[in-house]
């Protein structure tokens, strides 16, 4: 009688243990086994989940910024094919009357991060960025929050000062070409300016094309850090910007 008491206890022992790391096996790594057990368990509510969708949450947060206006989420660091391992400096949204276009980042090597700090104000700190003797990589990643045309484009940023209509001319065809019809919600474009001369051109990850023109260079940066920049709020967010070194 007593063998068969013991043996029936090893048997509840047995499967006890296996149901354990059935759930330990189920079990997110840093979630306890306990979450099973208590009221938000799976099948119980999805308490689960929403930790899961908490924790995303603050992943997210801590490696990207929002732009307000639209939502868009901005890497903290991210590489472009001007320079590896670039910062975000600034966010802001390009607007048309009260319709967001697009969402824009400002991006910027550790010397640029570096001038920034080291002034104060939305114009000095602008002013850094854009300043011709900078000889470090800076970006603009663009999020579009609407569709767009490549000609639309092409004509907002024939806008630019500076340049030989010449190089207009190529600037703006290369836009076109290299975007090919349109870019629709949520895709990207970014401008970016290598050295002092080099501005290089990318649309949905791809790069269409590069062009060396000092004028083109500066006036591009101009076009989102200067006195008539299409992105206000942008130079509001520089001037506030603190690095998370």
């Amino acid at each position: 009688m007593a063998q068969t008491v013991l043996g029936s206890a090893l048997i509840l022992i047995a499967v006890a243990i296996a149901g354990i790391s059935y759930y330990a096996a189920l079990t997110p790594v840093g979630v306890g086994i306990s979450a099973f057990f208590q009221e938000g368990a799976p099948g119980a509510g999805g308490g689960i989940d929403s930790s899961k969708a908490a924790m995303a949450s603050r992943v997210a947060t801590a490696i990207s910024r929002s732009e307000p206006s639209t939502g868009s989420q901005f890497p903290l660091v991210r590489s472009f094919s001007a320079a590896k391992d670039m910062s975000l400096i600034g966010v802001g949204v390009r607007k048309k009357a009260i319709i967001n276009v697009y969402s824009v980042g400002i991006y910027g090597a550790k010397q640029v991060v570096r001038v920034v700090e080291a002034k104060a104000g939305e114009y000095a700190r602008c002013h850094a960025i854009v300043e011709k003797n900078l000889k470090t990589s800076r970006a603009a990643l663009l999020k579009f929050n609407m569709a767009v045309t490549a000609e639309k484009m092409a004509d907002a940023m024939s806008a630019v000062e500076g340049p030989s209509q010449e190089i207009k001319d190529t600037f703006t065809a290369m836009l076109v070409k290299g975007i090919g019809g349109k870019l629709t919600k949520g895709e990207e474009m970014t401008f970016e300016w290598k050295g002092t001369n080099t501005v290089v051109l990318t649309a949905r990850g791809v790069s269409i094309g590069e062009i060396k023109d000092k004028a083109l260079f500066q006036g591009l940066l101009e076009i989102y850090l200067g006195e008539n920049s299409v992105s206000p709020s942008l130079k509001k967010d520089i001037a506030a910007f603190t690095s998370s070194k």
